[in-house]
């Protein structure tokens, strides 16, 4: 239609209406440039609102999964110091049943990996720019960061008092004890929790007991290497509370736009 005005003001020399005409061309298609440039501008926008909030739900799912590990950990801790007590003790004065299942127990680990999906998932997209400015993506990074060191450190360091335990202590025994005191496993849609029985009975003649008890104490340096044990779950208790809080505190400034 444009060039078939074009085509009648040329002729008749129509200056100015030709111009005009060419005007409302440029001007137009400007225009859709700029309508073009917003929808993408308001897709880029709600697409990094989307990825926040996910990012938001990952971290979220990380402070909850440090608890839980805290959590797990405490009670293990709570295994060993009864195991070490027991040891400080002499043969005999003692519950051997109890003193068996507290030293097995005490070997228990909970492994567990930093929910870095959506991160991935942006870096993969190369949208990383949509989440945030330099600050928010700095702090994701270092965030990442500092979660994957946490896991090289927790999952390399497994002291040596769980493979002394599991290599010493009578398989029947190890047997009744997973049978008899395994991990509890809650699940829902919202969490997933494992945690370790208080009370649980294996079954076993007295005399049974009796000789893994002695076997078991006849261990050496099994003492120093329980200490070692409780060690590390110490600073492992430390580590994954830092890490919750930190969880934390990364989510809530997201939420409120501080990040």
């Amino acid at each position: 239609m444009v060039l078939s005005r074009l085509r009648k003001h040329i002729p008749s020399h129509d200056w100015f209406a030709v111009g005009v005409e060419l005007l409302i061309v440029v001007v137009g298609v400007f225009i859709g440039l700029q309508v073009s440039n917003w929808n993408d501008l308001r897709s880029a926008r709600r697409e990094g609102h989307a990825y926040r909030a996910r990012i938001v739900e990952d971290i979220r799912f990380d402070e909850a999964s440090m608890q839980r590990r805290i959590n797990y950990y405490s009670r293990v801790r709570q295994f060993g110091e009864a195991a070490l007590a027991a040891l400080e003790q002499p043969p005999g004065a003692t519950d051997g049943e109890q003193f068996l299942i507290d030293a097995f127990q005490a070997t228990q680990i909970a492994p567990g990996l930093t929910n870095r999906i959506t991160y991935d998932e942006a870096i993969s997209a190369g949208a990383l720019d949509m989440i945030g400015d330099v600050s928010l993506r700095r702090k994701l990074a270092t965030y990442y960061l500092t979660a994957s060191l946490s896991e090289a450190v927790n999952l390399t360091t497994v002291p040596p008092y769980r493979d002394v335990m599991r290599r010493s202590m009578p398989y029947a025994v190890q047997q009744s004890i997973r049978t008899r005191c395994a991990e509890v496993f809650n699940a829902s849609p919202q969490d997933a929790n494992t945690r370790l029985p208080s009370t649980c009975s294996l079954g076993l003649t007295s005399s049974t007991i009796e000789e893994a008890v002695t076997e078991v104490r006849s261990v050496p340096e099994l003492r120093q290497e329980l200490t070692m044990l409780l060690s590390d779950i110490d600073q492992k208790l430390i580590l994954f509370a830092a890490s919750r809080d930190r969880a934390r505190k990364l989510a809530q400034e997201i939420e409120a736009g501080r990040a």
